[in-house]
Formats: C-alpha cells, structure tokens, sequence
C-alpha cells in the first residue's frame, strides 16, 4: 500500500511539473491576478519596490526561477545611472558614454541593479538629480514579481520592443530638425558642455547666450558673476540639464571666461 501511494505521489508531481512547465515558456505575456503586487529590484522580498502593478496590468515575463518571474519592469519604474556615465544629446535625449554602466533602482550606489546599458544606447531622461539622471524605462531592464500573482495570457504575443530607444523614435526624428542651437554647443566628458557666445540678460532677468542672433542656452549660477560679462564675448563651460519648459537647453554655471 505504502509503495502504491508513493508512485501516486510520483506521478502526481510528475504531472504537476508538466503542465508548469508547459506555461513558462518563456518569453511570454503575463496577467497581474491582484491589487498592489510589488515589483522588487531582486528575487527576495527583501529587496527593494522598484514599481507596484494591480489586477489586470499586463508584463512581459523574461524568466522564471524559485516561485519568482523576472519580468520587464513596468512604465511607472524609476531607473538612475550616474551622470559621469552619460551625455545628454539634447535637454530629453541622454548617450552612454561609458561600457556596462549600471542602471539603478535609485539614485545611490548602494541601490538595487536593473540592468546595464552599453556605450552609445541612448535612452529617455526624467530628470538630474543631483550626480545622478533620472531615466525612463528601456527594454534592457528587469525586475523580479512573486509568480503567484501572475497567469499568463494564452494567445498573446510578446513584443519585440516593449520600450522603443529614442534611436528608433525621438532621436531619428530629430535628425531632420535639428535645433539651431545644437551645433554651437561642444560637449565635454560626463554631460559638461562648452559654449563661446554673448551673454545677454532679458527683462525677466534670464541670461542666455547667443552666437549672432542665435539662441544657444539659457545660463544659471551666481548673479554676482554672471552680471558682470552681460555683453561680452564669452567662453562658458557647465552641465546641461534637461528642458525645464524652454526650447533651449539649461547649461548650469561651472566656469565662464572673457574671450577677447
């Protein structure tokens, strides 16, 4: 009797084994089944929340391993890599400058890995954050949710690109409108640009500087320093940062000189 139940739990299992096997075939399309499921930076709950989904989200299923899925992470999620590693193309575009550079769950060294990006990827940026740039989410980045709250919808198909590079979008776009400012902006190393223009001040106490009659970027730093070049050729160096609202491109001050 004992050795009957046994090869019945046997084959149970066997059969059990089967049929999962059969639905994590992997890549495949996934159904979020509850409310508040977190997606964490590793396959534990002890590491971070990088994003939270709720019944009905869909998410593209990479890999299945120990009751957890690693999954591409969701729209929602925040992504960071240092600012050194890159340069911003234009004020929305960023540029790997550097190989394997680590993206983040946030804005520290210490923070979960979600994947890396490769000299010259180009990716959508959020915000600067102090060294670091906040991104948008590219398809090179993955995340981890408990396989228990997740069925896979039959039938669907998995895209071949969930998150669209700004090469394939934005970017390509914008190589046939070029702005005007852009090809008097030199870039440095990290995101440090340098600019040789006239500074001007506007009424509402914006400067900028402008090659001829061309707009370049709008400048910030110590109103002590910058006052005292408004009218003058001048050489600037500095940091670009995203668009704050403006056509131009916002280059903080890091060093101005008099060009005579």
């Amino acid at each position: 009797m004992r050795i009957v139940m046994t090869l019945l739990l046997v084959l149970s299992c066997c059969l059990t084994c089967g049929q999962a096997g059969a639905q994590s075939k992997t890549p495949f399309v996934a159904r979020v089944k509850s409310d508040r499921v977190y997606v964490r930076a590793g396959q534990n709950v002890n590491f971070a929340t990088v994003a939270v989904v709720n019944k009905g989200d869909t998410l593209v299923v990479l890999s299945q391993s120990y009751g957890w899925c690693r999954v591409k992470v969701p729209a929602q999620t925040k992504a960071y890599i240092k600012a050194e590693y890159a340069v911003l193309t234009t004020p929305e575009i960023g540029e790997i400058t550097a190989d394997k550079v680590n993206v983040r769950c946030a804005a520290s060294t210490d923070a979960g890995i979600l994947g890396k990006l490769e000299r010259g990827n180009r990716f959508y940026v959020r915000a600067k954050e102090g060294d670091w740039l906040a991104i948008k989410p590219v398809d090179q980045l993955s995340a981890w949710v408990k396989e228990e709250f997740l069925e896979p919808v039959k039938g669907a198909s998995v895209p071949s690109l969930l998150y669209p590079s700004p090469t394939t979008t934005a970017a390509a776009a914008a190589t046939s409108v070029t702005p005007a400012w852009s090809k008097f902006i030199k870039k440095l190393a990290g995101d440090q640009v340098e600019i040789n223009g006239t500074l001007k001040k506007d009424e509402q106490g914006t400067y900028r500087i402008y090659k001829d009659t061309t707009a370049v970027c709008i400048i910030t730093g110590p109103e002590a320093v910058l006052k005292g070049f408004v009218g003058s050729l001048v050489d600037v160096q500095g940091r670009m940062s995203p668009a704050n609202g403006t056509d131009l491109p916002v280059v903080k001050l890091s060093k101005i000189n008099l060009v005579l």
